[in-house]
């Protein structure tokens, strides 16, 4: 459970503090009308990474040799056969 503390009184309950984040995640801290926030690092470094609004994760990617890969594969397409064509 996500616990709010008062900051005077982290000094003595620092310990449970602690063990609340990495049991339970984000922890609160307030001082009159400040609040402060305890973050895993796992969790603050989730907060890091870029959001992204694409389908990467739907449809997965591809490295840059599997797309050179792909592209030299199509290229025969391109090609036109003239003897099938007159």
């Amino acid at each position: 459970m996500n616990q709010v503390w008062q900051l005077q009184d982290t000094q003595t309950h620092f310990h449970d503090i602690i063990e609340n984040a990495k049991k339970y995640g984000t922890q609160i801290i307030k001082q009159n009308q400040a609040e402060f926030v305890l973050l895993t690092m796992a969790d603050y470094q989730r907060l890091l990474q870029p959001i992204y609004q694409d389908l990467e994760a739907l449809s997965g990617t591809w490295t840059e040799q599997q797309s050179n890969e792909f592209l030299s594969t199509l290229s025969d397409f391109s090609q036109i056969d003239e003897e099938l064509w007159c």
